[in-house]
């Protein structure tokens, strides 16, 4: 029913959830790894990249009125179509696995130390499943919903840090180890913004499929600059060459803040937001997954494949011993693999639609 389809402000609030979350986990650590005090320029730099194939795309779907998957499969053939749309389902597969073992880990480490790590793993996947068994309204209008609460405590959380010592000299050199690292870096790590792509498979949920376009350009810049904007945050508090040694700053800077006196250990208050934020980003990832899957193999009910797909998520997050080696696997395979498939794939499939024009025309 056309009620209970996606409008474009849901579409919105699931980029600026699963996007514009990321500064909260270990993509700063992968970032400042290499960066150092020009980290804060990778998500622009990197917006800027792939705006032209992110652009590409989005003006393919308004042209033939399909998702990410049918889209595939219509330009590159059936066979080849399937083979491309398997690797992103495993793809989307194997990174879930590896940020929800990694959202396991921090909460255990952090926040439940008592609780072994697979309990809490299954407990996130059990509830993200719940979630993404309503369907992509339910993901989207949840997501719509708790949004403005999740910023205003990040909003909060910054006006609570600029009363921390800062120092602005922290930013210099402005360029790091070299503006060649960055560009690198931007280039390596532009997967930051993959969902752009990925959530194009939920375009049949969209009440207008031509508006989508609009979501993910829009949806792109307004991710860069608030990640951009933490990363800032986050130098000239803790100095670039800290946060090379430093796990998951977000957390230090929840621990940082203190309001008054006697209101302290300020992290707990953002626990439940970025907690509320994880379940609607993973519920995504989730849901999107079962999608390529069922579509690429013209399965009929999503729901129905969602258990084996939470069960496979759930072994494959059980594989990375701790919260270090995950983060490397995820950097050194899903990042840069992913950033190769968002700069290819949408060029390559813009190539294959102007040729099948010029074959029709001529």
């Amino acid at each position: 029913m056309e009620q209970y389809k996606l409008s474009t402000r849901e579409m919105i609030a699931l980029i600026m959830l699963t996007i514009g979350t990321k500064f909260t986990d270990v993509t700063p650590d992968l970032v400042f790894s290499n960066t150092y005090m020009a980290a804060w320029m990778v998500p622009l730099i990197s917006a800027v990249m792939i705006f032209l194939p992110l652009y590409l795309l989005v003006k393919l779907i308004d042209k033939y009125q399909l998702s990410l998957v049918a889209l595939i499969n219509k330009l590159t053939g059936k066979y080849v179509g399937v083979f491309i749309n398997v690797l992103l389902c495993l793809f989307s597969l194997v990174s879930t696995a590896l940020l929800l073992n990694n959202y396991a880990v921090i909460l255990v480490s952090l926040y439940f130390p008592q609780t072994p790590k697979i309990v809490m793993l299954v407990t996130l996947a059990i509830v993200c499943f719940l979630m993404a068994f309503g369907g992509a309204y339910m993901i989207g209008r949840t997501a719509w919903i708790v949004l403005p609460y999740v910023k205003i405590a990040l909003l909060a959380l910054l006006i609570l840090a600029l009363a921390e010592e800062f120092d602005f000299s922290y930013l210099f050199p402005l360029f790091g180890k070299g503006m060649d690292v960055v560009i690198k870096e931007s280039f390596l790590n532009a997967s930051i913004f993959l969902e752009c792509l990925f959530l194009a498979s939920l375009v049949p949920f969209m009440k207008k499929t031509e508006k989508y376009s609009k979501v993910a350009l829009i949806g792109l810049g307004i991710v860069a600059v608030e990640m951009s904007l933490f990363f800032v945050f986050y130098i000239i508090l803790f100095d670039a060459y800290s946060l090379v040694n430093m796990i998951l700053p977000f957390q230090h800077l929840t621990r940082a803040v203190e309001l008054g006196r006697f209101i302290t250990n300020f992290e707990g208050y953002f626990l439940a937001f970025w907690l509320v934020a994880s379940i609607v980003k993973y519920a995504t990832y989730l849901f999107v997954t079962t999608v390529i899957f069922t579509e690429t193999f013209q399965l009929k009910s999503t729901k129905l494949y969602l258990i084996p797909i939470t069960l496979l998520i759930v072994i494959l997050g059980m594989l990375p011993e701790n919260l270090i080696k995950s983060a490397f696997i995820y950097r050194d395979t899903i990042l840069h693999t992913g950033s190769i498939i968002f700069f290819i794939l949408p060029l390559l499939l813009w190539i294959l639609s102007f040729r099948k024009k010029v074959s029709v025309s001529s």
